[in-house]
């Protein structure tokens, strides 16, 4: 009976981690942290970003001792039994299977940039157009055919997308601090250690920080195909959680630092950028960085499109692994030639 193969070494892994973190999401946490902890939100992002490693040390731990496909759903039916394994492998299942259709359609509502007809505004937000769907049937299909041909080139085409993922937010962060930066955003009102707890755990919950950083897990989600898992599993983990919340906290640094003081002076809570698709794409637009604008509503397809080239393959495996462990029919189980659980794969497409 054909296995999984494991061909993913660390590179591989640790730009999967990336291209699951920095999605289109990078484009709005700094706004809604900044508006929930103001010049706190800095913390907010070390502290999540210290909580997001210690809970990935625990799936690191237990990824290390049984490196299987489907990772969360297998290891807890091996150390808690069926019960907790059956509930959290429909959790996962469920917190995974909606991302490749959601970032599909936010990579082609920031599309109309380039191409209008793609989605119509209304009074109920952006939707997407019947050619606008069309092109979302596209973009899964894909997903699909490319996640059919193989972890390895999967990972290949994700290690482009993810140095893409890196570099466009580096780019963004030193341009906010060369065009400008107020260091009196910084200054704190005179509050509590009571309100200041309660605004930086805030920022965390609500802001979006653990949302960004929660993405590391398609990482033991595919420990299953990983070499040398004991090695190459932690240190992914580890580096992606550091890199991902050092990038986070510079943007946040940056972001603040470069609003109008006059865009505060009703305080951080009425922090608002009316009529556009993104707080961050507005900053840039009243700073003059047209040219970055084009830039980061091209980023604003592309890292969506990783996002969901890469959940879509956690996806499959997460099928695999409940199959593996009796949760659904053991025939999504099956590989094809190039040792891709096909019908899981088939299954997330449709």
């Amino acid at each position: 009976m054909m296995a999984l193969k494991r061909d993913l070494k660390f590179w591989a892994l640790y730009f999967t981690g990336i291209s699951s973190i920095i999605g289109s999401g990078w484009l709005f946490a700094p706004f809604y942290t900044a508006q929930i902890a103001g010049p706190l939100s800095a913390v907010s992002w070390l502290i999540g970003g210290v909580i997001m490693l210690i809970i990935a040390m625990n799936f690191a731990e237990v990824a290390t001792m049984f490196p299987v496909a489907g990772g969360l759903v297998q290891t807890v039916q091996l150390s808690f039994g069926a019960a907790p394994g059956f509930i959290l492998g429909w959790i996962s299942w469920l917190s995974f299977v909606m991302i490749p259709a959601i970032e599909t359609q936010a990579a082609l509502q920031y599309s109309q940039y380039f191409f209008p007809h793609l989605v119509v505004v209304g009074s109920g937000g952006s939707q997407l157009t019947g050619l606008g769907y069309a092109w979302a049937l596209v973009f899964l299909l894909v997903f699909f055919v490319c996640n059919s041909y193989g972890i390895r080139l999967v990972s290949k085409l994700n290690n482009v997308l993810a140095m893409w993922k890196i570099i466009i937010p580096l780019l963004t962060i030193i341009m906010l601090f060369i065009t400008r930066l107020h260091w009196q955003n910084f200054h704190l009102a005179p509050q509590s250690l009571h309100q200041m707890t309660h605004t930086v755990l805030s920022g965390i919950s609500l802001g979006g920080v653990v949302f960004s950083l929660v993405g590391f897990r398609s990482i033991v989600e595919l420990s299953g195909e990983a070499r040398q898992p004991q090695k190459t599993v932690p240190l992914a983990l580890i580096l992606t959680i550091l890199s991902c919340t050092l990038l986070y906290l510079l943007l946040q640094v940056a972001f603040i630092g470069a609003l109008n003081p006059q865009d505060i002076a009703a305080g951080w809570a009425n922090l608002n950028f009316a009529h556009d698709s993104s707080p961050l794409l507005a900053l840039v637009s009243t700073l003059g960085l047209i040219w970055l604008v084009g830039i980061l509503y091209l980023d604003a397809v592309a890292s969506p499109s990783g996002t969901g080239l890469i959940t879509s393959a956690s996806t499959a495996r997460i099928v695999y692994g409940m199959a593996e462990q009796g949760y659904l029919p053991v025939k999504l189980k099956r590989l094809n030639q190039y040792q891709v659980p096909i019908l899981a794969l088939e299954g997330l497409a449709l």
